[in-house]
């Protein structure tokens, strides 16, 4: 029936489990380096777009039972001091130019980042709750053929 929308559903989200987290942070500041800060904040915006507009044709098509699309919170755990605290740059780079999209950003150090995951060994989390997730994404697709 949509075919289109079976092929991403079926592609794009099973191969990560059907977890949907675009790198925000991550490339802000080389984004910002390279196309300077109001493209960078468009790229960015961009980015996030589609996990509204995926739960939106989800809903549309009467597949928001099988899909199970809900919001999820993302973990980055790092595992080296140095990569932990360039990506803590980053993210408060990224908050401080776009503080909106940024609100529920954190860092999560020592001994409450140990309360947060079974990494006890990690000298730090960044934590983002803007991810999507859909259960089952192989089995949305398939239901949207019929």
């Amino acid at each position: 029936m949509y075919p289109l929308l079976s092929i991403i559903l079926s592609c794009t989200l099973r191969r990560n489990g059907g977890h949907l987290n675009p790198p925000l942070y991550h490339d802000y500041v080389q984004l910002k380096s390279d196309f300077g800060v109001e493209s960078a904040k468009r790229i960015i915006r961009f980015r996030r777009a589609h996990l509204s507009a995926l739960r939106e044709a989800v809903e549309e098509i009467g597949a928001l039972g099988h899909s199970q699309i809900r919001d999820v919170e993302k973990l980055d755990v790092y595992f080296d001091h140095d990569t932990f605290k360039e990506g803590a740059q980053a993210l408060e780079v990224w908050r401080k130019d776009m503080p909106e999209e940024a609100a529920d950003s954190r860092v999560i150090e020592g001994s409450e980042a140990a309360k947060v995951t079974i990494f006890f060994s990690s000298p730090g989390l960044l934590n983002r709750s803007d991810g999507t997730s859909l259960k089952d994404a192989n089995r949305c697709s398939n239901s949207l053929n019929k």
